[in-house]
C-alpha cells in the first residue's frame, strides 16, 4: 500500500537578506531602520532586499521502499549509496526515507557539483552514532534537508575525539556537520549530543522551519557560519560555548540571526545568542542562561568577571584590570543576546540570567514591544550607538548598568530597572565595567550622549546615578520615577550639557551634593532641600492649598533631595510639603494612592515661576546645572499620562 508522505515549509533566500540598513545611519546619529522588510529580489541588488521562498516536498514510498540503515536493505540502492562498514555516503540528490540504527559509522552526503538539485534525509526514527566523527557529514551538496517525520524521535551522537579528515581544518568538527546550506524542516523530534565539539554547523546558512530540537554540545549548540534563520522551533540548547551563533564577519551580508517564532531555552558557557552582523527576532518565548547567571558580577569584588581568578586555575577571562591588557588566554563573552552591528526586537517574551551583559551589541538596538525579565551580571541593554524602546514591558531586576547607549530615546513601554551603578546612561559616565576588558565591551561611539523620553512609563531604583548623560536630557513626554542614588557622589539627574523637559512628568530624590533640575522646561518645577534625611520609608507628600494630594511619595533608601516636575502646579498657587503620616491605599514605584493623613508640616510655598527651591536646596557640585548654577529659571512640565498626578491608575482627596 502506497503512503504519502507531505512536508510544508519555508526556505528564507539567506543570500537576499538587506544588509544596507544593518551599516548605514542619517547624519546626526538617527538610524535608518528596516532591512528585514520581506521585499521581492528583483535579482539587481540582493545586498538591498530580501525574499520569501516555499516549497513544497512530497515523497511516495512503501514499506519496502524506507532504508532500515542496514547492508541488506541498501543493496538496492548501490548506485547512489556507497557502503563501507556501517557507513552510508549518498552521492545523487534525491528523497530519501531512512529509519534503523547506525552503531558506529556515519551519513555522509558527497554529491558531485555538477547535480544542483537538494538531497532530502526523511528522517524516521533514525539512531546514528559515530565514535570519532561527525554523525552526518555533507562534504558536498547544494543543499541538505533533514526532514523531521511527525511523531519520531531521531538521535545523532559522536565520539568525545575525532579523526579528523582535514586537519589542517580540524574538520569535520560538529555532530552534524555540513560545509553546504542545512535546512531542519518536520514537526519530529530531533537530539543531537555534540560530545567532541560544535553539535550542529553548517559553514553555509542554516535554516529551521519546525520541529522539536535537543542539542547538547561542547561548545556551540547550532552554529551557521553565514546564517541561522529560524522560521519556528521547540528547541533546548545546553552547550559549554554558544548556544546559538553565526560567525561570518568576512562578509557584511552574511553573520545574521533571523527568528520568526518558537520556544528557545538555552544554556551555554559562552554567549546564548550572537551574531556577527545583525540580529532580528519578531516573536517568540527564551529562556536564556549564560555562564554562572548574574552571580557573577562586574562590581562584586569576590566574584568578579574582570579579574583573574587564580583559584581552580579557570578563568573566566583571565584579564588584568590592572594592567588593562590580557594575560595568557583570549577573552570569552557570556552575554545573553549579542550582535556585532545591529539587534531588531519586535516582540516576544525574554528571561534572561547572564553573567555579562543581557542585550549587547556594537551597533544600535531597536525594541519594538516584547516582554523582558532580565538579570545581569553587567549591563541589562548595552548598544555602543543607538537604543531605540517603542514600547514593551521591560523589567531589569539586576544589573550594574540598567539602559546604556550613546543615544537614548524612550517613545513608549513600561521599564523598571533597578541598578548597582546608573540607571540610564548615555556615553558611559563613570562605567567602569567598560574597562574589565570583556569581548565587544562598550565601545560608545562618542564622547557625548542624549538621553530622551517621549513616552512611556519608566522607574529606576539605582545606587549609581538615575538618568546619567554626558551631554544631554531632554523630556518631551512620559511618566518618569527616579528612587535614588545611595551616596552623595551620584546624583539622581546627571548631566553635563542640558536637561530641558517640555511635556511629561518627573520625580526624582537623591542626595543634595549633587542634585541637579532641569535647565529649561515648559512646566513648573520644584527642587526640595531637606534639613534632614528622609529615611525607614517616611512619607512625603505634596498637597494644594485646598489639600488636594499633587503626589505622595514613600522611597526605599535615604535621601534629602527631591525634584518634582508636573504641570499639576499652577503658576501663583499655595503648597504644601509635609513629612511622615500615613496613607491608605497602594504604593507602586514610591508613587502612594489614596488618602493621606498625619504628618509634619515642613515647608508652604507658591509656585512663582518655572522652577522654585525651598529648604536647603543649594546643591553640592554640579548644583542645579552644569557647573553648579541655578538653572535660570526654567523648568519641565507636561502631563501625567491621563492626567493623574497621584499615579497610574491612583486618585485624589
Amino acid at each position: 500500500m502506497k503512503r504519502k508522505l507531505i512536508i510544508i515549509g519555508m526556505i528564507i533566500a539567506i543570500s537576499a537578506f538587506s544588509i544596507y540598513g544593518c551599516q548605514e545611519k542619517e547624519d546626526g546619529g538617527k538610524d535608518k531602520f528596516g532591512y528585514w522588510d520581506d521585499i521581492t529580489s528583483t535579482g539587481e541588488d540582493d545586498n538591498k532586499t530580501s525574499t520569501v521562498e516555499k516549497f513544497d516536498i512530497e515523497v511516495t514510498y512503501s514499506d519496502k521502499e524506507k532504508l532500515s540503515l542496514t547492508k541488506n536493505d541498501l543493496v538496492n540502492y548501490s548506485n547512489v549509496i556507497e557502503l563501507k562498514n556501517e557507513t552510508i555516503s549518498i552521492t545523487e540528490s534525491g528523497e530519501y526515507v531512512l529509519s534503523g540504527e547506525i552503531k558506529d559509522g556515519q551519513i555522509i552526503v558527497d554529491v558531485p557539483n555538477s547535480d544542483d538539485k537538494v538531497v532530502t534525509l526523511i528522517l524516521n526514527d533514525v539512531n546514528v552514532k559515530c565514535s570519532d566523527s561527525a554523525a552526518i557529514y555533507v562534504k558536498n551538496a547544494k543543499k541538505v534537508v533533514l526532514s523531521l517525520v511527525e511523531g519520531t524521535t531521531n538521535i545523532f551522537t559522536d565520539g568525545n575525539n575525532y579523526s579528523y579528515e582535514d586537519e589542517a581544518k580540524e574538520e569535520p568538527s560538529a555532530c552534524i556537520f555540513s560545509k553546504d546550506d542545512l535546512v531542519i524542516a518536520g514537526n519530529g523530534s530531533l537530539l543531537v549530543n555534540g560530545n567532541f565539539n560544535n553539535g550542529i554547523y553548517s559553514k553555509d546558512d542554516i535554516t529551521i522551519t519546525g520541529g522539536k530540537i535537543d542539542v547538547k554540545a561542547a561548545n556551540n549548540g547550532i552554529k551557521g557560519k553565514d546564517s541561522i534563520a529560524i522560521l519556528s522551533a521547540d528547541m533546548s540548547i545546553d552547550a559549554g560555548g554558544d548556544g546559538m551563533s553565526s560567525s561570518n564577519g568576512e562578509d557584511e551580508s552574511k553573520g545574521f540571526i533571523s527568528i520568526e517564532a518558537g520556544n528557545f531555552k538555552i544554556v551555554s558557557g559562552e554567549d546564548g545568542i550572537q551574531a556577527e552582523t545583525c540580529l532580528e527576532i519578531k516573536g517568540g518565548s527564551f529562556d536564556i542562561t549564560t555562564g554562572e547567571g548574574a552571580t557573577i558580577t562586574s562590581w562584586n569584588n569576590e566574584d568578579k568577571w574582570g579579574k583573574p581568578d587564580f583559584g581552580d586555575g579557570f578563568n573566566r577571562n583571565d584579564f588584568s584590570s590592572e594592567s588593562g591588557t590580557n594575560s595568557s588566554v583570549d577573552a570569552v563573552s557570556i552575554k545573553g543576546i549579542k550582535a556585532g552591528a545591529n539587534i531588531t526586537i519586535t516582540d516576544g517574551v525574554y528571561t534572561i540570567n547572564s553573567e555579562d551583559d543581557a542585550i549587547h551589541t556594537n551597533g544600535d538596538i531597536e525594541i519594538n514591544n516584547g516582554t523582558f525579565n532580565i538579570k545581569s551580571g553587567d549591563d541589562g541593554l548595552h548598544a555602543d550607538d543607538i537604543l531605540n524602546i517603542n514600547g514593551g514591558e521591560i523589567t531589569v531586576n539586576q544589573c550594574y548598568e540598567g539602559i546604556e547607549a550613546t543615544y537614548i530615546t524612550v517613545n513608549d513601554g513600561n521599564i523598571h530597572v533597578i541598578s548597582n551603578d546608573d540607571g540610564f546612561n548615555a556615553a558611559g559616565g563613570n562605567d567602569s565595567s567598560s574597562m574589565q576588558g570583556r569581548p565587544g565591551g562598550n565601545m560608545f561611539s562618542g564622547s557625548t550622549g542624549t538621553l530622551t523620553f517621549n513616552g512611556g512609563y519608566v522607574y529606576v531604583n539605582t545606587s549609581g546615578d538615575g538618568l546619567d548623560a554626558n551631554g544631554t536630557i531632554n523630556i518631551t513626554g512620559g511618566y518618569i520615577i527616579v528612587d535614588g542614588p545611595a551616596s552623595g557622589g551620584n546624583g539622581a539627574l546627571d548631566f553635563d550639557s542640558s536637561c530641558k523637559m517640555t511635556g511629561g512628568f518627573l520625580i526624582a530624590v537623591g542626595y543634595s551634593q549633587m542634585a541637579q533640575m532641569p535647565t529649561d522646561a515648559d512646566v513648573n518645577c520644584v527642587m526640595i532641600g531637606f534639613d534632614e534625611y528622609i529615611s525607614d520609608g517616611k512619607l512625603i507628600n505634596i498637597a494644594d492649598d485646598d489639600n488636594n494630594s499633587i503626589i505622595t511619595f514613600k522611597g526605599t533608601k535615604s535621601y534629602n533631595n527631591m525634584v518634582i516636575c508636573t504641570s499639576a502646579f499652577t503658576k501663583g498657587k499655595d503648597y504644601t510639603v509635609s513629612i511622615g503620616g500615613s496613607i491608605d491605599g497602594d504604593v507602586v514605584d514610591g508613587v502612594c494612592s489614596g488618602k493621606y493623613t498625619g504628618g509634619t508640616l515642613f515647608e508652604t510655598f507658591t509656585i512663582d515661576g518655572e522652577s522654585t527651591t525651598l529648604g536647603n536646596a543649594t546643591g553640592g557640585m554640579g548644583g542645579f546645572g552644569p557647573g553648579g548654577q541655578m538653572p535660570g529659571g526654567q523648568m519641565p512640565g507636561g502631563q501625567m499620562p491621563g492626567g493623574d498626578m497621584q499615579k497610574p491608575g491612583g486618585g485624589r482627596h
